[in-house]
């Protein structure tokens, strides 16, 4: 699938969001975890796009998820969540070798490490972790789960916390 302003304006994206996405791919975007990453770097909001994504292995949503909890970790020094991150790369890189119990445990882990954590900006981090991880565990939560990791900024932390609340 090819992403295109006029794709946005019918679907009634904010007319700067057009205008930036314009003056970056003139010609479109074909999403993908790092025309996502790149795009979100560029300032477009890309947590709707996530959903074009398959939803394992390299290249997919949970991979996406992964980066976005990846650009908030720093924000917690919490080994669990460290923890976290290893097992959804792991089964990023080769799902058939992380299982869901494994994923619901880091999770679990994760999740212990957010209620923990004394900041906002850490206790986000460590949720988006978790919420990277639980994403396979339950096949309808998946796509929620997944797009609740765009925490690159802190205004989005926020939106964040909203997202994975309805998760």
């Amino acid at each position: 699938m090819l992403i295109t302003a006029d794709l946005l304006r019918a679907h009634d994206a904010c007319a700067d969001q057009v205008a930036l996405f314009e003056a970056e791919y003139p010609t479109g975007l074909v999403p993908d975890v790092g025309t996502l990453t790149e795009a979100a770097d560029a300032g477009l909001d890309v947590l709707w796009a996530h959903h074009l994504l398959p939803p394992e292995g390299p290249g997919s949503q949970r991979a996406y998820a992964l980066w976005c909890a990846e650009q908030v970790a720093h924000l917690c020094d919490d080994a669990w969540v460290g923890a976290c991150l290893a097992v959804v790369r792991r089964r990023v890189e080769s799902p058939e070798s992380v299982s869901n119990v494994d994923l619901v445990s880091a999770s679990a882990a994760a999740r212990a490490a957010a209620r923990a954590a004394a900041s906002a900006a850490a206790w986000a981090a460590a949720v988006a972790a978790a919420s990277a991880a639980s994403a396979a565990a339950s096949a309808a939560a998946s796509a929620a789960s997944a797009a609740a990791g765009d925490a690159a900024w802190a205004a989005r932390l926020a939106r964040l916390a909203d997202l994975l609340g309805a998760a």
